[in-house]
């Protein structure tokens, strides 16, 4: 099975905004609440999620088991966080993805 990645927004701005007031480790604590194996993200992570373009560390893409904890924990909805991937319909056309999960 293929991963799919998804992209954030707007090099991360509406990740910063629904955290402002947050720190990090109280979102990464979030996401270990809601996650059904109690794992979680790291603040790293998240860190990495947020982070401005211009930081050479900022990560751009991530996995759906992160947008469905990261916005589950900042009550966001996945879509006003990341860009879904586009995936290929059995007539060759392309489509966004559903949300990673279902609310």
């Amino acid at each position: 099975m293929r991963r799919m990645t998804y992209t954030r927004r707007q090099g991360g701005e509406p990740i910063r905004a629904a955290m402002d007031g947050l720190t990090l480790k109280g979102v990464a604590a979030a996401t270990r609440k809601i996650d059904p194996a109690g794992r979680g993200i790291s603040y790293q992570l998240i860190s990495f999620l947020r982070a401005r373009p211009e930081v050479r560390s900022a990560r751009e893409t991530t996995s759906a088991r992160t947008v469905w904890l990261l916005s589950g924990a900042l009550g966001v909805p996945e879509d006003a966080l990341f860009d879904a991937p586009a995936t290929a319909t059995p007539n060759g056309s392309a489509r966004e993805r559903e949300p990673a999960h279902a609310t």
